[in-house]
């Protein structure tokens, strides 16, 4: 999976630097040996803590994890930020430190960059035939450590998991929290018990939880990297129009990635989650149809309030006017609308209910078609969105200014554009989802 995202990176550089078909035939042999070793070392730590950490300290060393991680690039991201003076000898120093750390001589990633580098300016790759054995050695044997671990401590580790699988009961108890929303809104007795179960099984999660943090912290940098943006203001005023627009098409394209990010670890596996115990449902008066239904009307309010959140925060640090602010939130309803729906049909229609283990299903090929088809929709609505900007473009290109009307007119046309278009993907979604749950090729009536 992590190699389908950096196949793009991969042939943008090779466009780039017009390299010939060696370097993509170098990059991926690399790239693979490259990638098995983090992924070795994480099967290790995994296998260690599964056979020998108890639970109470595997989730200590996992907050204090996080906090060093957080810490590191809080440090970090000041280290670098822009608003720094780097006048300052010292400072300049610890700043060429920490961007020349991957270049140190034993890691995988200066194993990687040489070869890589000679490929992409068609070089001589005689000079780094060393650097290509130790990144493929220390790959072999890390994978030759990795299985070894694997056959000595997964029959333990998994029977450790298996037994603290009853997890412990919270004291906090959240019917009593959403009771009154559902007095409020006359949600009836059968939405209102799979609404609570599904907020349950979340939090009730200890993988859940911690992705759903990993995901805030995410949102968070996000949020405090958003000020660059102000920047632009510094810029000649004659590409203050063009930068606007570029910001304000990547603030949403980054805003829709992020609500992709929290669908698939979140949205995508609800239906999965009742594994083994999904018969039950079988046997009680709900049908497939019904359960999508509540399992949308569920996610999809809080990941329309945070794609909301973070569209509309964006548009706003970019100084961007009420009207685009309105057109961002307008997006992020589309948009989250549209993901949610892909989420939750693609969710049912590779349905896996024999997993061993949660994270499992975020990992899996459903997964990876749903964050592609994601993807895609994000590209398509970001045509759409890019139709206004692209006017004012051609206006300023030809000496002239948009109009007031012609720019609330390409408002309004955008805005049901994107509309409709996240509409259908949503309702495609869910009647294919629908349709393979209930084990049909087809279904009477509507689907929601």
């Amino acid at each position: 999976m992590p190699l389908s995202f950096i196949l793009p990176l991969i042939l943008a550089y090779g466009i780039h630097f017009s390299a010939g078909f060696d370097y993509y035939c170098i990059a991926i042999t690399l790239t693979i040996p490259f990638l098995s070793i983090p992924t070795s070392v994480s099967i290790i730590i995994a296998m260690l803590f599964g056979r020998f950490a108890s639970r109470a300290g595997a989730k200590l060393a996992v907050i204090l994890f996080l906090t060093l991680l957080a810490t590191g690039v809080y440090q970090i991201s000041e280290l670098l930020s822009v608003h720094e003076a780097v006048t300052d000898t010292n400072h300049f120093l610890r700043v060429i430190s920490v961007i020349s750390l991957p270049s140190q001589t034993w890691l995988p990633s200066n194993w990687i960059a040489k070869p890589l580098e000679a490929a992409l300016l068609s070089q001589p790759l005689q000079p780094y035939r060393f650097e290509a054995f130790l990144l493929t050695s220390a790959s072999a044997a890390m994978i030759a450590i990795a299985f070894i671990f694997v056959t000595g401590m997964h029959r333990g580790a998994f029977s450790r998991a298996a037994l603290s699988l009853g997890g412990t009961k919270s004291s906090f108890n959240i019917q009593s929290v959403l009771d009154p929303v559902f007095r409020l809104l006359s949600v009836s007795q059968q939405i209102r018990g799979l609404t609570l179960k599904e907020i349950k099984t979340q939090y009730r999660d200890a993988g859940q939880v911690l992705q759903l943090i990993v995901l805030l912290g995410l949102c968070f940098f996000y949020f405090y990297y958003l000020r660059l943006f102000r920047s632009v203001n510094s810029l000649p005023i004659e590409l203050h129009a063009g930068w606007n627009s570029f910001l304000h098409i990547s603030n949403v394209s980054m805003g829709a990635f992020v609500t992709t990010a929290l669908c698939t670890r979140l949205v995508f596996p609800s239906i999965s989650l009742e594994g083994r115990s999904y018969w039950v449902i079988q046997t009680a008066p709900l049908t497939p149809q019904r359960l999508v239904q509540v399992k949308f009307r569920t996610w999809y309010p809080p990941i329309a309030l945070a794609s909301i959140s973070v569209f509309c925060f964006g548009a706003f640090t970019i100084s961007s006017n009420p009207l685009v602010i309105l057109g961002n939130a307008i997006a992020a309803a589309s948009m989250s609308y549209a993901i949610v729906g892909l989420a939750v049909g693609l969710g049912a229609y590779f349905a896996d209910f024999t997993w061993e283990h949660s994270t499992q299903i975020s990992a899996s090929f459903g997964s990876l078609i749903f964050m592609l088809s994601s993807c895609f929709l994000i590209f398509v609505d970001m045509g759409i969105i890019a139709i206004p900007f692209l006017l004012q473009e051609l206006a300023y290109a030809n000496d002239k200014e948009l109009s007031t009307l012609s720019y609330y007119t390409a408002f309004v046309c955008v805005s049901m554009l994107i509309i409709m278009t996240n509409l259908i993907a949503k309702r495609f979604a869910i009647r294919k989802g629908v349709e393979l749950l209930s084990g049909e090729s087809g279904m009477d009536g509507d689907v929601f």
